[in-house]
């Protein structure tokens, strides 16, 4: 037993060492000190070496002294049970981990005696065995025996001839009361004294023999222990007494126990196999682990074991195993075993041979089994995780969709090459940026993004359409979902962004809904479209607003496809949808709705003269004739206007409206017809003034009047202003209150004006040749002239043409022009100026007056405003108001013209007040030039 003990404790990498406490001397043994790496002399009697705690302190790791050297005080402080790991620096420098555990061993009386401790090096254990050295901590202690030997002679008749004192120790009898007694005394009642078959191989051998037994102390107490009888033999060599060696095995029972408690506890078991004799033995503790009976415990072939061993772990197992017995060396293998349930148990056998023969032949091998399914259960478990985040791995690079994974910050942490591909961004340049800031798109505000985090963070996720823009600067759509993830504790955030693009979805969207909402021949919204703005427009409008919807439909266009071909056909209708669409305003919608049926959306208009106008100008476009393959292709339409005023209305009831309308205008064959009779009235009425303005271009029915301005100091006249007037063939003389605004509505007041400045300039002209200068001549200029950016130039070549001196001529432009005014207006205006063209404010004073733009503007000179001067003899206000313009003009060097003086009084005033010029009925009535001549 003890040298299986030895060659355990040699396998086990362990030794024992005590602490007798009241002495202090420590004992230990020689397997401890070659844990150390040292050799000390041994005491031959006990195999124990004498030492101190200083030899085995030295070896302790620095780190961990201060540990160990507390644990050692508190325990002489107060004994208590000893477990302790810790490292040791070997002598040949190795560090090694260490497991001391020990018990406390007390006296007679119940004190504490001494310690005694098992050294272990778990360095092994720790790096490959977590989980058997966790169930091994949780042991208590391993304990060994101690001696109590007794020396008993007697004769062979079982008499007792002789004891020493260990005898009356161990059996508690003195040694007088002993000799003379027969051994019976000291076995239990019942049974055999001497076992009969260690006498017979005592007498058959002549040599010593030994066999576990159980003797009885004096008390009663049974007790194990082991027997050696020696012979001794006479001069003649034959048997005439034997001395019994009797040692006490009770510690070593218990502590037998204990062992076998821990190999239970720890799940490891100890085997033996003897190549030479080809038998394999287990301790009871490797047949628990199996769940076999101990009752069907047998000793074991080598084939027995084969087949025990899993069959795939057999082929890899044993040529390990006989390789090491070949080379020598010790070997750790695993493997499973079959279990007497059916079942396979992973164990761990860790073996070395420690006997061979006298030729060097293997003779015995001895280890260990340690189970290690949980180990292998945690292997697969971490193997699983392992494939687990492979497959996620391969997942994220692999992935068509970006991903990027971002801090608690939410900037970003990494990314996979899909979001390479799709933003143009590597990943060590998107490393630490917020995706909002490094693929900012600019559609989404700061807004946008807070209301997304929040979500996130109160939510956990959100899904949704993004834009971004690439490092090449091109934006993309997405569509984007955010996650926020922790870790196992909940102490870090994590936020992971998966994005797919979708600009080619949107763009297949847009294709679907070209083909689903805009007609394919004139690039118009198809009927459907139309529908659903007019749906939209009506739920958008305000109460003040109005909505118009105006259908137009071509007379005998089936005529046309018939006589010149659909191509025609198709050709006038590509046209009229493009010359529909400059017709209107950005906010209208033109639309095909079916064959020659075309629609228009007006959603925003101010009053329905302004649905009338844009009635004119959509007749208008039909007045040119198209050309196709060089011939002029005549068209007529027919336009139907259904209005939605301040009462709730419905698309069907605007549609069947302007359908009404419509059928009406056909019917009467006329170009327009609103649903109401008033409205269509109106509209007729704008609509024929713009067309009679036409006609009067045309046929040269507009004149021109001029009205003098006169220096108030001297009496002379100093310029003329031109006034357009149109005597109408049938209607006689129009207001130009009345036919500019409808000229500005309709298109015309371009060419009108054009005409005019023509017009004046060349009179003027005449006139300065025939002798009659008046300094110059002033031509009011309406917005939409001055807006044309050819305008400057049509004035210049103007003033070319004619030969007038670009200093004869002053343009005027109404004081409501100045208000938001368009840099390029300023930058026109002071063009004109730096040729000599002189710029005027007319009826200054009616409601935008300010020193904050006459400062800044290009402006020669104000004219105040008629309403003022009529009000001067009996309004103190206009008085007022009328110095003020005067001294602004003065402060600012402007000239200030006086319009619609009419009395002495007037002038006089103006005149005393310092005002320079004048303009008015009291000195001239608007006229011809020629009529003018003769007042002058």
């Amino acid at each position: 037993m003890e040298f299986r003990l030895a060659l355990l404790q040699e396998v086990a990498c362990a030794g024992f060492w005590e602490y007798d406490l009241c002495s202090g001397q420590v004992k230990a043994d020689v397997q401890l000190f070659a844990l150390y790496g040292s050799s000390p002399s041994t005491d031959s009697d006990t195999g124990n070496t004498a030492s101190s705690l200083d030899a085995l302190r030295q070896h302790v790791h620095p780190d961990d002294l201060p540990r160990v050297e507390m644990h050692l005080r508190e325990f002489c402080e107060r004994p208590q049970p000893w477990n302790l790991t810790y490292r040791i620096i070997r002598n040949d420098g190795l560090l090694r981990h260490f497991r001391s555990v020990g018990r406390v061993e007390s006296d007679a009386q119940g004190e504490p005696h001494r310690l005694i401790c098992l050294e272990q090096d778990i360095t092994d254990y720790q790096e490959t065995l977590q989980a058997l050295l966790e169930r091994q901590r949780q042991l208590d202690t391993i304990f060994y025996r101690t001696s109590k030997i007794s020396l008993i002679q007697g004769g062979l008749d079982g008499v007792i001839q002789d004891a020493s004192l260990g005898a009356e120790a161990l059996f508690g009898y003195p040694r007088e009361e002993l000799i003379g007694q027969s051994v019976n005394v000291l076995y239990p009642d019942g049974e055999q004294s001497i076992p009969a078959d260690l006498i017979e191989r005592l007498h058959q051998t002549g040599q010593e023999v030994a066999e576990e037994v159980r003797h009885v102390h004096r008390s009663g107490t049974e007790f194990p222990a082991l027997l050696n009888l020696v012979p001794i033999h006479d001069e003649e060599h034959q048997l005439v007494g034997v001395i019994g060696v009797c040692m006490d095995l009770s510690e070593q029972a218990a502590e037998r126990e204990r062992y076998r408690m821990a190999q239970e506890a720890a799940r490891f078991g100890i085997w033996e196999w003897n190549p030479e004799h080809d038998e394999v033995h287990w301790d009871e503790a490797t047949w628990r682990m199996l769940g076999y009976d101990l009752t069907s415990k047998q000793r074991l072939r080598f084939s027995d074991w084969r087949a025990q061993v899993h069959p795939e772990d057999l082929a890899e197992v044993e040529p390990v195993v006989l390789e090491h017995i070949k080379q020598g060396t010790p070997f750790t293998i695993e493997y499973r075993y079959y279990r007497a349930d059916g079942s396979w148990l992973w164990v761990q056998a860790r073996g070395q041979i420690v006997k061979h023969t006298p030729d060097g032949r293997p003779q015995l091998l001895i280890g260990t089994h340690v189970e290690i399914e949980q180990l292998k259960h945690t292997e697969h478990e971490l193997r699983l995780r392992e494939q687990e985040l492979q497959q996620a791995a391969i997942i994220f690079e692999e992935s068509r969709e970006g991903i990027v994974i971002a801090d608690s910050d939410a900037r970003i942490i990494t990314t996979n090459r899909a979001f390479t591909e799709i933003t143009g961004y590597p990943e060590e340049q998107a490393i630490g940026w917020r995706p909002q800031d490094l693929l900012e798109s600019g559609y989404h505000d700061e807004a946008f993004f807070e209301a997304l985090w929040q979500a996130v963070d109160e939510l956990g996720t959100w899904t949704g359409e993004m834009w971004g823009r690439r490092r090449d600067g091109k934006i993309y759509s997405e569509w984007t979902t955010i996650r926020k993830l922790h870790d196992e504790q909940y102490n870090q955030t994590y936020y992971v962004i998966i994005f797919a693009e979708t600009t080619d979805i949107k763009e297949y969207q847009q294709q679907l809904e070209h083909i689903l909402y805009v007609d394919p021949l004139t690039e118009l919204p198809n009927r459907t479209l139309f529908w659903s703005r007019l749906e939209q427009a009506l739920r958008q409008k305000h109460n003040n607003s109005i909505l118009a919807v105006l259908l137009a439909d071509f007379r005998s266009f089936g005529e046309l496809n018939y006589s010149l071909g659909h191509a025609a056909g198709d050709h006038a209708l590509r046209l009229i949808g493009k010359r529909f669409g400059e017709a209107v305003d950005q906010t209208a919608t033109v639309a095909r709705l079916s064959g020659d049926e075309f629609a228009v959306l007006l959603p925003q208009l101010r009053n329905p003269d302004e649905a009338a106008i844009a009635a004119e100008r959509l007749l208008a476009t039909v007045e040119e004739p198209v050309p196709f393959d060089g011939t002029e292709i005549p068209l007529s339409m027919c336009l139907g206007v259904g209005i939605a005023a301040q009462e709730p209305a419905s698309a069907a009831t605007i549609m069947e409206q302007a359908n009404a309308a419509l059928r009406e205008a056909k019917r009467e064959g006329v170009g327009c017809r609103f649903y109401s009779e008033e409205l269509t009235q109106r509209a007729r009425d704008h609509v024929q003034l713009a067309s009679d303005m036409r006609r009067a271009l045309d046929a040269d029915q507009f004149v021109i009047h001029y009205q003098p301005q006169v220096d108030l100091v001297s009496g002379r006249w100093c310029g003329l202003e031109a006034l357009l007037r149109w005597d109408h063939p049938d209607h006689g003389p129009i207001s130009p209150a009345r036919f500019i605004p409808v000229a500005e509505r309709s298109g015309l007041i371009g060419r009108l004006g054009t005409w005019v400045l023509e017009r004046a300039c060349r009179e003027y002209q005449e006139l300065r040749a025939k002798g009659h200068d008046w300094g110059s001549v002033a031509v009011n200029i309406t917005a939409p002239e001055l807006a044309e950016p050819a305008f400057t130039d049509r004035v210049l070549e103007t003033l070319e043409r004619t030969s007038l001196p670009p200093s004869c001529l002053e343009l005027e432009i109404t004081e409501s022009l100045w208000v938001n005014t368009d840099p390029k207006t300023v930058e026109t205006l002071e063009r004109l100026r730096r040729h000599g063209v002189s710029v005027a404010v007319d009826d200054f004073g009616t409601g935008y007056s300010a020193l904050s733009y006459l400062k800044d503007l290009p402006v020669d000179r104000i004219k105040i405003d008629r309403s003022f001067i009529h009000a001067l003899e009996h309004e103190s206000r206009a008085t007022t108001i009328t110095d003020a313009i005067l001294a602004l003009g003065q402060s600012l060097g402007l000239t200030v013209v006086a319009e619609g003086i009419e009395t002495r009084e007037q002038e006089a005033y103006l005149r005393e007040a310092g005002c320079e010029r004048g303009q008015g009925f009291y000195y001239a009535r608007p006229a011809p030039l020629d009529a003018l001549l003769l007042c002058c």
